[in-house]
């Protein structure tokens, strides 16, 4: 053993030094997920019993339609777009202009209404082709027999379960030694599995696409963009343009138009710095005099559309979606919630599987929004 002479020092004097680590383990990576959150991840309608989860639709007669053709002021006849939702004895409106339907052919296609214009003295006045025409409502006479009956089929909307899944090994001395902020760390690794898959639902939720399941082919569950870019759903596509609080206002109004009150604005870091920009100076702040900043946690549109902004790190950078809660909701397949699992022992180690079985209801698509296009820098 080798003597020592002199002072001695820390970094010299190295043997049996006790480490000073803390007893915790720190990590950044981000763990939110904000529409799970939100949603929760029991809240379908119906419970999940099947790999295909179904939903039926409906909705009220629609009470508008557009003029195909040109239409004179004093005309008996006016050219329709869809005659199927017009009875005999409605009242119309165009323009200024009331008429009463004397014949309706029951056709749903482009048809010829024959009509009595300047109802109830109201002025006459022509229409130009793809003019609204709204119904005010029917107007029948005393001891009248009972008009054409008109209601809409209902339909069935679907998406499909998924399965997530993450395979956690440890060995048996991994196992058994003492780590600092670690008590197991089979325990440790199930844990951030965990937290991954939820993840990997959330940004399912948002980006997948529904897949049939078959051979060889795993069923897969449709997000947000699937079921938010149909013809049923308000999308407001731009080229690259700046977030503005006049598209968040047009497409809320789009929304509202089909019977929707949305009442969340999910969005990605970028626009949600656009949108606390807007009117900065008209924003209503409770701050202590210390602190800067301007955050927007909620929108007013009118006194029945107010909406919480919800950040979300796994949204398109260029959009901005619009969501009514009631509408949207997580399920898992009956007894295949989130669960972990020990899979058969070989050899010297422990092997478990981390799995959840999962899908998502979009329904009434026109009740939501999407904007798409915008600039991102």
């Amino acid at each position: 053993m080798a003597a020592v002479s002199g002072m001695r020092y820390t970094y010299s004097d190295t043997v049996g030094v006790k480490l000073n680590i803390e007893d915790l383990i720190t990590s950044i990576s981000p763990k939110d997920r904000p529409l799970i959150t939100l949603l929760g991840l029991n809240s379908t309608i119906n419970p999940v019993t099947e790999i295909k989860y179904e939903w039926i639709m409906d909705e009220l007669n629609p009470y508008t339609d557009a003029l195909g053709a040109d239409m004179a002021s004093g005309a008996v006849t006016a050219n329709v777009v869809s005659g199927g939702k017009f009875r005999d004895n409605d009242i119309i409106k165009i323009g200024d202009q009331l008429l009463r339907i004397s014949a309706s052919p029951s056709a749903a296609g482009a048809c010829i209404l024959k009509v009595n214009p300047g109802f109830g003295s109201s002025t006459m006045a022509s229409g130009a082709s793809g003019a609204t025409v709204t119904i005010i409502g029917s107007a029948a006479e005393q001891g009248a027999d009972a008009g054409e009956a008109i209601s809409q089929a209902r339909s069935t909307d679907y998406n499909y379960t998924q399965i997530f899944e993450a395979k956690v090994s440890v060995s048996g001395t991994e196992e058994a030694i003492d780590k600092y902020g670690v008590a197991s760390e089979y325990d440790y690794q199930v844990s951030k599995r965990l937290t991954e898959l939820a993840q990997q639902l959330e940004r399912t939720a948002i980006h997948g696409y529904r897949v049939v399941p078959s051979s060889g082919v795993p069923g897969a569950m449709g997000g947000l963009i699937y079921y938010l870019d149909s013809t049923d759903s308000n999308v407001s596509a731009k080229s690259t343009e700046d977030f503005t609080e006049a598209f968040l206002m047009d497409l809320t109004q789009d929304c509202w138009n089909d019977g929707g009150n949305p009442d969340t604005i999910m969005l990605n870091y970028y626009q949600a710095r656009r949108m606390a920009a807007w009117n900065s100076s008209k924003v209503r702040i409770e701050r202590s005099e210390t602190t800067a900043g301007n955050v927007v946690t909620a929108y007013q549109a009118l006194d029945d559309v107010y909406m919480n902004v919800v950040l979300n790190r796994f949204m398109p950078t260029d959009s901005v979606y619009l969501l009514e809660k009631q509408y949207l909701g997580f399920g898992a397949l009956t007894g295949r919630g989130f669960f972990t699992e020990l899979l058969a022992k070989t050899g010297d180690s422990r092997k478990g599987q981390v799995l959840g079985e999962y899908t998502m209801e979009v329904r009434a698509p026109a009740a939501h929004g999407r904007l798409t296009g915008l600039s991102t820098s």
